[in-house]
């Protein structure tokens, strides 16, 4: 237990330190993107919220092993995911459901590595769909969210790393999807 304990806040340190890089550099033009694995990156911010969701009784299920390299800046994909996946967990505990899933799907497509972050909260008001990722606009009460996250985590994925970031409400919850491009070694 302590060598887990300790292993964990580990990780959350050094989260947090790059957390702090990733503010102080956001606007920096000259960052260089980097080659890295998806699902490891996938797995490790999963490791950043699990004791969160375990104690909200939040299952997370359905991410996998196996290497899909992509390019991009993968602190702020992070950060990206920790945001939805925070999100998520405010829909799951704001609506009450009882028996709450977060169902994180990785995969490729022709040009893309992709995370699906699927919910099952009850989705997102048809009326306010559109409006998710404008900057400023937060369904939460005031004190508990600023209404930038999403906003920040599109131009992050959209603007900064040549991806896709988009949400649609299924079946009983939202699915944000993430796309970012796959690495092509070129040599």
């Amino acid at each position: 237990f302590m060598h887990k304990s300790v292993k964990k806040v580990n990780l959350l340190t050094n989260n947090m330190s790059k957390s702090i890089y990733y503010f102080r550099n956001f606007f920096r033009p000259n960052k260089e993107s980097e080659v890295f694995n998806l699902n490891a990156l996938v797995k490790n911010t999963v490791g950043l919220v699990d004791a969160t969701f375990e104690h909200n009784n939040i299952e997370i299920k359905g991410f996998h092993d196996g290497e899909i390299l992509v390019y991009g800046f993968p602190n702020e994909f992070s950060q990206t995911l920790l945001n939805i996946l925070n999100n998520a967990k405010d829909a799951l505990l704001d609506n009450n459901i009882k028996k709450s899933v977060v169902d994180i799907r990785v995969g490729l497509d022709d040009d893309y590595g992709f995370v699906k972050i699927k919910d099952n909260a009850g989705g997102i008001p048809i009326d306010i769909l559109d409006k998710i990722f404008d900057p400023y606009f937060t369904t939460k009460e005031e004190g508990r969210g600023t209404g930038i996250g999403l906003y920040m985590s599109k131009i992050i994925v959209e603007q900064n790393m040549n991806g896709i970031l988009k949400v649609e409400n299924l079946d009983n919850g939202a699915e944000f999807i993430v796309k970012i491009p796959l690495y092509r070694d070129t040599a």
